[in-house]
């Protein structure tokens, strides 16, 4: 049902199967400089964020856009044409990811914000309380038939006690947003972390394969994957 690859994304993706998957659903690096002390500071109050590696997290704007459509090249390749993505962004990098969707010669269909409800505070200004999806696809939309999703969702952060991986997504959102993936379809995370995406595609009834670097956020993945199916089940 699902599978964990721990290693460079690059390389494994080139290892997948042509045409083979049904959506890219991924949340990559912000080039929000977690690895560094201005990120560290910034993050200080996520839970493990000094034992998370952040690769690719500290590049300038155009070195992101470069590698950005790079990957997305490469995980085009292997989606099936009519296929769905949604890649998380935040406002600084919406108009850079939009162009790398352009050099990487997918559609972009819309832009789904997620109010995160309880958000930093911005001293004198108004606080960055969304984040963004930007969705399209690989050719002309091939989606279910009956299915409309709404273009907003309003779910609280994971509280940063809880979390795994420093930007860890809610189960909750992505259970919503892998909904887009065809019926009995695979789910693509070429980031997966603490693997939010994939959990939340198997509870969802999809397949999923999630890449991540780190080997030990790797493990952890693998973990809470199957607590969570563990959990599910029992409650069902």
């Amino acid at each position: 049902m699902y599978n964990i690859l721990m290693g460079d994304m690059f390389n494994l993706l080139d290892k997948l199967p042509y045409g083979y998957y049904d959506a890219l659903i991924t949340d990559p690096p912000y080039s929000s400089q977690i690895g560094t002390a201005k990120g560290l500071k910034k993050y200080s109050s996520s839970a493990n964020v000094q034992t998370v590696r952040m690769a690719n997290d500290d590049m300038d704007q155009r070195s992101w856009i470069n590698w950005t459509a790079e990957w997305l090249i490469k995980a085009s390749r292997i989606l099936k044409m009519g296929s769905p993505f949604v890649i998380f962004t935040d406002w600084r990098q919406l108009p850079a990811l939009s162009d790398a969707i352009k050099y990487a010669g997918l559609q972009q269909r819309g832009l789904i914000p997620w109010d995160k409800r309880n958000s930093r505070p911005f001293e004198g200004g108004f606080r960055n309380q969304c984040e963004y999806c930007v969705w399209g696809s690989l050719g002309q939309l091939k989606g279910n038939k009956n299915l409309y999703l709404p273009g907003f969702y309003s779910i609280n952060i994971v509280p940063p006690p809880k979390r795994i991986h420093a930007m860890e997504k809610p189960l909750a959102l992505m259970r919503e947003l892998v909904k887009i993936t065809r019926t009995g379809g695979r789910v693509l995370d070429p980031f997966c972390g603490s693997g939010t995406t994939v959990a939340a595609a198997l509870l969802e009834g999809y397949d999923a394969v999630g890449i991540e670097i780190d080997e030990d956020m790797a493990a952890k993945a693998k973990d809470r994957i199957e607590l969570i199916l563990s959990s599910h089940a029992e409650a069902v």
